[in-house]
């Protein structure tokens, strides 16, 4: 798993706040979705230097 940090605790939370209230459009960040069963597909796309992508999400759950 891949994952940066730079911000601090409250900052996170704001933002999971905001995400989870639906505050925040993330349509132009996410260029690929997975459920996890296809997590080989979504690695592929990741470790892929051509391939253009901002940023790829795997759900790990049953989403709405």
């Amino acid at each position: 798993i891949y994952a940066s940090f730079g911000y601090t605790r409250n900052a996170w939370s704001d933002v999971v706040n905001k995400i989870n209230h639906g505050l925040l459009d993330f349509t132009s960040v996410v260029t690929h979705q997975f459920d996890i069963s296809k997590w080989q597909e979504a690695i592929t796309i990741m470790e892929d230097r051509d391939q253009v992508r901002a940023k790829v999400l795997i759900r790990v759950g049953k989403g709405e």
